[in-house]
């Protein structure tokens, strides 16, 4: 009988703070935010103006999530993937289905729903791949769970 090990780590949630340059009331911010948060230290806070060096710390800081602090949300969404995380703990209704869909459009996929069978923490997985039929084994990153 085959067997898989699965290792939880948790930890806190680790937010890019997304400031432009020279912004001091958007650093304050980030600072204030980070100093009120479990785990703030890990929290970078990202120069959206020097995209290979807001890379290499997204990277570095396994970075969950990006916040646009200040004037940043235009150039964040040139330069960050979004995704809209949606979670329930009952099955999404046909109307809320289409809702998400609307978030969508013709290049980008951008709407994760996740329900009570992908919200239990065992065997996620494989109870998956038996309904589904899929061969991914894992979604380590949001454009692989929108497989």
């Amino acid at each position: 009988m085959d067997t898989t090990r699965v290792d939880i780590y948790y930890r806190p949630l680790r937010i890019g703070w997304a400031i432009r340059s020279g912004d001091m009331d958007a650093f304050r911010r980030a600072v204030r935010f980070s100093n009120a948060l479990w785990g703030g230290r890990f929290n970078p806070i990202v120069g959206v103006d020097y995209e290979e060096e807001a890379a290499r710390l997204i990277e570095l800081f396994h970075v969950d999530v990006i916040y646009p602090i200040g004037d940043t949300e235009r150039v964040a969404r040139k330069r960050f993937d979004t995704f809209v995380l949606l979670a329930k703990l009952a099955p999404f209704t046909k109307e809320e289905i289409k809702r998400a869909e609307s978030l969508n459009d013709e290049h980008h996929r951008r709407a994760i729903l996740l329900t009570p069978r992908e919200l239990e923490p065992y065997h996620i997985y494989d109870r998956v791949r038996a309904e589904v039929g899929t061969r991914h084994y894992f979604g380590g990153t949001p454009k692989a769970l929108l497989k």
